[in-house]
């Protein structure tokens, strides 16, 4: 089982300094990969497992809302529901439509899958296709951007320089961005980082981009929150 967000944080606290309203708002990131028994069991659950947590959220008052909702909510300093959660995927495995979009639908919970492009466009085996994201698209579900061939971010090439390191970095991620409007007209520019890994001078061409990254850490995210790694 893979579930990297599991540390559950929550509050919601308004207070008054002089004439100043401070909000502090959390939610929690939960991140998938595989849904499925016959895949790398490192990034993978069981169906059985993954209708255990989704019963678990739905039987303990959790609120599963939309990724954008939490991440513009965070950064406007809003109040959210309490016990905020968004669920999100990683890559594009095709047992994300197989088993996890029927079964988030009969939950009539939202999520948000991060695509890795290259083997979309190439067909890869056991990869969903660009027609079933178009279905997810359809349905409501945000797709977000993983890259195109989900690099290891702070890795050279063998005598690449800094300046072609990074921008090699911006050529795949502007990419798959490009990619992933074409094909479904959705752009909200939110990275889940390949790894989850990163470092100052990726998360400065995030911002040089407009773009929000999300890593891989245990915990819950805030108003406060860097959000070129938010959780």
């Amino acid at each position: 089982m893979h579930f990297v967000f599991f540390i559950f944080l929550f509050a919601v606290q308004v207070s008054f300094a002089a004439d100043e309203v401070i909000v502090d708002s959390n939610g929690v990131i939960l991140l998938y990969h595989h849904v499925a028994t016959d895949s790398p069991p490192s990034t993978s659950i069981s169906p059985e497992d993954f209708r255990g947590h989704l019963d678990y959220l739905r039987d303990n008052n959790f609120n599963v809302i939309p990724l954008d909702r939490l991440i513009e909510g965070l950064q406007n300093k809003e109040i959210l529901p309490d016990k905020a959660v968004a669920i999100t995927f990683d890559d594009g495995y095709i047992s994300i439509y197989e088993t996890a979009f029927p079964m988030l639908q009969s939950y009539g919970f939202p999520f948000t899958l991060f695509l890795s492009t290259g083997p979309i466009d190439r067909q890869q085996t056991n990869y969903i296709n660009w027609e079933q994201i178009k279905e997810m698209s359809d349905a409501g579900v945000i797709i977000a951007n993983h890259m195109v061939e989900h690099p290891y971010m702070l890795e050279r090439e063998d005598r690449e320089s800094d300046a072609d390191w990074i921008a090699r970095q911006e050529t795949e991620l502007l990419l798959a961005e490009r990619r992933i409007l074409d094909e479904t007209g959705q752009s909200h520019r939110y990275l889940a980082y390949p790894y989850g890994e990163f470092d100052p001078t990726i998360k400065n061409l995030l911002a040089e981009h407009n773009f929000v990254g999300l890593a891989q850490n245990s915990g819950a995210i805030g108003v406060y929150s860097d959000f070129f790694r938010p959780s």
